[in-house]
């Protein structure tokens, strides 16, 4: 990807001043903001009455020697882990709590969790892949329930998400994405279907230890574990037929847990086959889901004070008899999972410096206080999700337990956790949520999640705890700055005043007592404003997207926009700006690709209009055997009448899907659709004759390989480029207008298309008359034939 250059835009500012009547015009280039005081703009939550309330707007200035109870040193400079979420479950028994309420109590508190203006912003979720011991409604269930009489099902030909839907899971998902449609799902399995295990059984098994206690017995069958693989690729895949992006799972929930709610045993030396396995799956599957290790307890990880230890660590390590390697069981996996109920969570830190690249998650705990969140993070932790947040005014019907027996009446088993984040009441239709739900917003509201492609907040060095105090601090990818501060000091005397000391300034807070307070504010290098990149999160090789670019945060009233836009030129390939523009007063006046560069300049004829977005840019992904990640930089320097300044840059990432046969099919249909509206002939726009015979020639090649049930992923991309390039060469064949070959009958052929614009769905038919190329034929377009014709 190529470097962006800066620019200099005041000949262009200077025609817009012109043409709107701002004068004067000053010469040189100034940076906004070099002398402007940055605001420290702050919210906080305590109890359940003040709910995301503003603090009073501080400044970050010069330090003067304040005394505050509290001192905090923020070191941008140091910088650590990436944010990548804070999340809650999505399980049955939450599920079903939502679902007994009305239709619009439940979107009402889908909302409030999810929206990231008018709730809670929360934004990562942990989905069961099958049921687990958080279930109302009996029986357990997998994914892949066989028919009475068969006993195995080694193509997976009875695998189905029915239960998904008909226990309302699915419907739940989608109202979360309609309220914050960049939330992000991972998914955990509890045990692999029945028929895949040791016991035939989708619960645990558990027998007798001979030192005490007892083993979970139900294990893996080791001629299950590449079925097994495939069972966790048909249940991404039927997600993401519903919408739905997958995009981690955990290698499975507490293996090895002795408990008799669905569970299993997989050992080390199957732990390592089936992570190797898993992913040579997900590659032949074209699917970049990532994987995550153990999901297990902190002791279960490594406890050097115990032999009792299961030292899951030991997956990344050679297996015995050397057959298996640990790195590359490393290279397999892009995360560790832990669960907090045994052990220190120093581990995480340790596991994050030992194996590092690896990102770290506690995806499942019953802690909701906001300290623990704080401390957690500043062990490594990238991703906090909370276990069964959701339940009812009783405390939810569960089938957790802690009875160790393959005989439980499992209709009389119900723990009751009450107290949770979230609490339906089915007999007055209320949902009421405690005081740490409000806490919860103070990080998920602010920070810019990293989860999937997406480039997130990172956490920078700040003080340790102090007076009961304590905090962390982000940096998110537009330059600001946010700091979640706990006060834990309670009662009258509770409130605590915080000095924070950043890059040779400072400001003095003063926290309520027991808040959780947010505060933010943004380097003077980074106080203009933004650019901002949007568009899909996913695309197949071979297809057309949108990536949509606009302005946040800018404060002045800006006339001109010189916009560079970096890509990825083996990833990605520009097609164009669309016309018209998002918003009718941006103009981009002229644009120009140098193949992983795009950059335009543009005027805004409105000063209102500054932010928001603007146009939208066309790219299509290039053909390729494997899945890869495309990055997007965009940078924009911007004027006003008076002065110039640069914005701080977007990044944007976007996954490419590897050439499958729907890849090949899309484009077998583009092909189709543009020869048969190609005419031949002499005229302009016109193809030699023959022409189309070469190119439906390559189409029917690729139908082809498309139709033959056993193509290879090779044959596949190597249909797609041919057809690909076939098409290419057609299109190149077009008479192009010229002085002395054009006749009034060219100019006919044009005057047919007057109107057609670039946002008509018929564009393709049309766009190659488009000879001005402004996305649109006009007069314009008939003047420039016109003019050749005269000058033939």
């Amino acid at each position: 990807m190529k470097k962006i250059r800066r620019k200099v835009i005041l000949s262009v500012m200077t025609s817009v001043a012109l043409l709107l009547g701002s004068f004067p015009i000053t010469t040189g280039t100034q940076v906004y903001g070099a002398e402007k005081e940055t605001p420290v703009y702050g919210t906080y939550s305590s109890g359940t009455n003040n709910q995301w309330a503003d603090l009073n707007t501080v400044v970050l200035g010069e330090d003067t020697g304040q005394t505050a109870s509290v001192s905090i040193t923020v070191d941008p400079t140091i910088r650590y882990q990436e944010y990548q979420g804070l999340g809650i479950s999505i399980e049955e028994t939450g599920i079903s709590n939502l679902w007994k309420l009305s239709e619009s109590a439940r979107e009402d508190a889908i909302k409030k969790i999810v929206d990231p203006v008018e709730g809670a912003g929360i934004e990562l979720f942990r989905i069961t892949i099958g049921s687990s011991d958080a279930i109302e409604h009996l029986p357990f269930w997998s994914h892949n329930e066989l028919p009475e009489g068969v006993t195995e099902d080694f193509d997976l030909e009875y695998f189905s998400i029915q239960k998904d839907m008909d226990a309302h899971i699915i419907e739940v998902i989608k109202l979360i994405q309609k309220y914050n449609p960049k939330a992000q799902f991972f998914a955990s399995a509890w045990s692999a279907p029945a028929w895949m295990t040791t016991s035939n059984t989708f619960t645990g098994y558990v027998l007798p230890s001979p030192g005490g206690g007892t083993y979970q017995a139900s294990k893996l069958r080791d001629e299950c574990i590449n079925v097994f693989a495939k069972y966790y690729v048909k249940f991404i895949q039927a997600y993401a037929e519903q919408g739905i992006d997958i995009f981690s799972i955990t290698l499975l929930n507490e293996p090895g847990m002795d408990v008799v709610y669905p569970a299993m045993d997989i050992s080390i030396e199957q732990q390592q086959k089936l992570a190797l396995e898993i992913k040579k799956e997900f590659a032949l599957a074209g699917l970049d889901t990532e994987l995550w290790a153990h999901d297990f307890n902190f002791y279960d990880w490594r406890d050097p004070g115990s032999t009792q230890t299961k030292n899951y660590y030991r997956v990344f390590k050679d297996s015995n008899d050397g057959s298996i390697k640990g790195n590359d069981v490393l290279n397999a996996m892009d995360g560790i999972a832990f669960h907090p109920y045994w052990g220190s969570s120093s581990v995480m830190k340790d596991a994050a410096l030992e194996f590092a690249g690896k990102s770290i998650h506690l995806t499942e705990t019953n802690i909701f206080g906001s300290n623990t969140i704080i401390d957690y993070f500043k062990e490594y932790m990238n991703s906090y999700t909370g276990w069964v947040a959701i339940t009812d005014q009783n405390g939810g019907t569960l089938h957790w337990t802690e009875e160790r027996n393959n005989n439980l009446d499992w209709t009389k088993v119900n723990p009751r956790w009450p107290n949770r984040l979230i609490t339906t009441n089915h007999n007055t239709g209320v949902v009421s949520y405690n005081s740490n739900f409000y806490t919860w917003g103070q990080f998920s509201k602010y920070l810019d999640q990293g989860a999937g492609k997406r480039e997130g907040a990172v956490r920078v060095s700040s003080s340790g705890t102090q007076s009961n105090v304590s905090n962390v601090t982000f940096q998110n990818p537009d330059g600001e700055m946010v700091m979640i501060v706990r006060n834990g000091n309670t009662g009258g005397s509770g409130a605590r005043t915080v000095k924070v000391s950043f890059m040779g300034k400072a400001f003095v807070q003063t926290l309520p007592a027991g808040s959780t307070a947010t505060l933010r504010w943004y380097p003077e290098s980074f106080s203009n404003g933004s650019s901002v990149v949007n568009g899909p999160d996913k695309i197949q090789a071979g297809e057309t997207f949108i990536l949509k670019y606009g302005l946040e945060g800018v404060s002045q009233n800006v006339l001109a926009h010189d916009v560079t836009v970096a890509y990825d030129a083996d990833a990605v390939q520009f097609i164009g700006i669309v016309d018209p523009p998002l918003n009718a007063n941006y103009k981009v006046l002229e644009s120009v690709d140098d193949n992983g560069e795009l950059r335009f300049i543009a005027v805004n004829l409105q000063d209102e209009d500054k932010n928001g977005e603007l146009v939208e840019l066309k790219f299509k992904a290039s053909p390729t055997l494997h899945a890869k990640t495309a990055k997007f930089v965009v940078q924009t320097t911007v004027a006003t009448d008076t002065e110039e300044y640069s914005l701080r840059e977007a990044n944007y990432s976007i996954s490419i899907q590897a050439v499958d046969r729907g890849a090949l099919s899309a484009l077998i249909g583009e092909a189709q659709a543009f020869h048969d509206t190609a005419t031949e002939g002499s005229r302009v726009s016109q193809y030699p004759v023959g022409s189309k015979l070469t190119l439906q020639t390559a189409i029917n090649n690729a139908k082809a390989v498309h139709v033959k049930t056993d193509a290879t992923d090779a044959e596949l991309l190597s249909a797609f480029e041919q057809l690909n390039g076939a098409l290419q060469t057609f299109k190149s064949l077009i008479k192009q207008p010229e002085a002395g070959n054009m006749s009034v009958g060219d100019l006919a052929t044009v005057a047919k298309a007057y109107g057609k614009k670039q946002s008509d769905a018929d564009w393709n038919q049309y766009s190659r008359l488009d000879y001005v190329k402004d996305g649109i034929i006009d007069i314009r377009d008939l003047v420039y034939i016109a003019k050749l014709i005269l000058n033939a």
